[in-house]
């Protein structure tokens, strides 16, 4: 197993790429040193609890295709500890087996880059192993369509790992939204490229000044009191610990425990029931999709922030937009999660009919779908609903068409928000 090796000066750097990949998340991280031995000790010490001995003279082989056992955890763990320091993305394993089941499958690739439609077909090997299905049929059924998004879009995903995002040096920094450094702003608050208030602790970006970060704690608070009842009916460890969730006509605690204190409900109902929840704080609409978008700004490659500047000026300014494309939504127990994941789409065909920026946001398990408005290579209105229809068709498969509800975020008064919950015959919300 030979690195890859840079010339750096008169020195060589020696790097190595690492890939855990599994349905709940995926893990890459590099390696790179100036002394060899030091990496070959630690390729063998990672590769040990993958090794098959080979028979007779032959050499041991890594086997590539895993599952999550005590032991390999073990082994894994002692590694952790030993090569914290030297690479310290390394302790982002002890999240990635914490979401693994006890006997769950998963890939360990080390030294291997891979496309993403590599990482398609790995994906869909661990979901035919999961679900009992043969590979070939569920290849067959499903990769013609991430082939195809993958023909029209880069793919980012965030949440998985802790990722610290932008300049490390305060004084070199420069803040995406407004533009401007230091001395004539600051960065002494920790700032969260998604809102701690919904559960991240992972996501960290440097490049977001005092201000901004003031100003986008004042709007956030309207996409946290939207997700309120996803939040605390899951304990979701949010800033200050897990939140009660109260309003006009009820209240439910951090036990799961609800109480409603409403007229509507007599001594004789028949199920299921509607259950009007009705809140006690108002919110913006438009707010809501302007941190969809800034968790989006917060989360891109630089060099692709030029393409956003009009969108940066809407989501930090005062003026509204009359009109936005709709918000597809969804509740979806796929890739439930109690800290927020983010998925980035940056199209890279030339069909200039689909949109150039999507974002999707998993939160426990709500799913929003949004497009990233007024960047400057969108060249078609996606608030036309015949636009609009064009997109999402090639954007999700049929199986996943259903169940969404496709809503309008354009409203920027704030209005009390209000919940309908059906109470079916098990008396559950």
């Amino acid at each position: 197993m030979d690195a890859n090796a840079t010339m750096t000066m008169t020195k060589l750097v020696y790097t190595d790429k690492i890939i855990f990949l599994s349905l709940p998340s995926t893990i890459e991280f590099s390696v790179s040193t100036l002394d060899i031995k030091k990496l070959e000790d630690f390729r063998v010490d990672l590769v040990t609890p993958f090794l098959k001995e080979g028979s007779n003279d032959e050499p041991p082989i890594i086997l590539s295709l895993q599952r999550n056992t005590l032991e390999i955890r073990d082994k894994i763990s002692s590694t952790i500890r030993k090569y914290s320091k030297f690479i310290p993305s390394i302790n982002g394993l002890n999240t990635f087996f914490k979401q693994l089941q006890e006997n769950q499958p998963f890939y360990f690739l080390p030294m291997v880059n891979l496309s993403q439609l590599d990482k398609v077909r790995l994906y869909l090997h661990l979901e035919a192993l999961e679900q009992n299905k043969e590979y070939e049929d569920l290849l067959n059924q499903k990769f013609d369509y991430f082939a195809d998004l993958l023909n029209n879009y880069k793919i980012f995903t965030y949440g998985n790992v802790r990722l610290n995002i932008g300049e490390q040096i305060k004084a070199k920094r420069v803040c995406r939204f407004c533009n401007q450094s230091i001395p004539a702003v600051s960065f002494s608050k920790k700032a969260h490229a998604i809102s701690e208030g919904l559960g991240n602790k992972k996501l960290i970006l440097f490049n977001e000044c005092d201000g901004c970060n003031e100003l986008f704690s004042k709007i956030e608070t309207d996409i946290i009191e939207y997700l309120a009842l996803f939040r605390t009916f899951y304990t979701v460890p949010a800033k200050k610990g897990p939140k009660q969730l109260q309003g006009k006509n009820f209240k439910i605690d951090t036990k799961h425990e609800i109480s409603i204190f409403d007229s509507q409900i007599g001594e004789k109902f028949t199920l299921p029931f509607t259950l009007r929840l009705e809140g006690n704080k108002q919110v913006s609409a438009q707010n809501i999709y302007k941190c969809l978008c800034k968790y989006f700004i917060s989360l891109i490659p630089e060099d692709h922030l030029k393409y956003f500047e009009e969108t940066i000026k809407w989501i930090v300014g005062d003026a509204t937009k009359l009109k936005l494309p709709k918000i597809a939504e969804k509740i979806s127990y796929e890739r439930f999660s109690l800290e927020p994941q983010m998925h980035v789409y940056l199209r890279i065909s030339e069909n200039i009919e689909l949109p150039f920026a999507v974002g999707e946001l998993y939160f426990t398990c709500y799913v929003f779908t949004f497009i990233v408005p007024m960047n400057s290579e969108d060249k078609f209105d996606f608030t036309d609903p015949v636009n609009y229809e064009y997109f999402w068709s090639n954007f999700k498969n049929k199986n996943q068409l259903e169940d969404w509800s496709y809503n309008d975020f354009s409203d920027s008064n704030s209005r009390l928000l209000n919940r309908n919950n059906n109470l079916n015959l098990d008396n559950k919300v």
